[in-house]
């Protein structure tokens, strides 16, 4: 398999639209992108925290990263509600379903954008919930994210999210 950045030069660069735009509406970031010279960016998950947007808000994303022609190069499956605390869904008990509707989602992205980096937050230890049994669910889920998109030449990379606290 290829990698995902084997087009690179050494003097690429990618511009998080997530992290260094984000005072701006997420359908103007790729634009914002664009016009500060950049051609490829990443996003994390672009729907407000929604595992499975409708069909309408998934083309305009796609349609703003069309106009701006830029290249959209890693993406994140959705985490949960990051301002609430959480930090990923792989591995949580009793959200696996909302998860793999999104793999999906990510998976139909990468195909209309050419992404083939998808990260995946591992998700914090759940109070109630036996380390053992998150850790099986979350290789469960990995493979299900792995699978989906190795059907358009992509990969998985996981961020355990080492050290965050969860906030709430």
């Amino acid at each position: 398999m290829t990698s995902a950045f084997a087009h690179r030069t050494p003097t690429s660069y990618v511009l998080n639209c997530s992290t260094l735009l984000s005072e701006l509406p997420v359908l103007e970031r790729a634009a914002a992108a664009a016009a500060h010279g950049f051609a490829d960016v990443e996003f994390w998950w672009p729907f407000d925290g929604q595992p499975a947007p409708s069909p309408e808000e998934v083309d305009g994303f796609v349609a703003s990263l069309d106009e701006a022609g830029v290249s959209l190069t890693g993406l994140n499956f959705w985490a949960g509600n990051m301002a609430g605390g959480d930090r990923g869904m792989v591995s949580v008990i009793g959200r696996q379903d909302e998860f793999r509707r999104n793999v999906e989602i990510t998976a139909e992205i990468g195909r209309r954008t050419g992404c083939r980096a998808f990260n995946a937050l591992y998700g914090l230890r759940q109070d109630g919930q036996d380390a053992e049994a998150q850790d099986a669910l979350a290789v469960e889920n990995l493979v299900h994210a792995a699978r989906a998109v190795e059907t358009i030449g992509g990969i998985v990379l996981v961020e355990p999210v080492s050290g965050a606290e969860a906030t709430r």
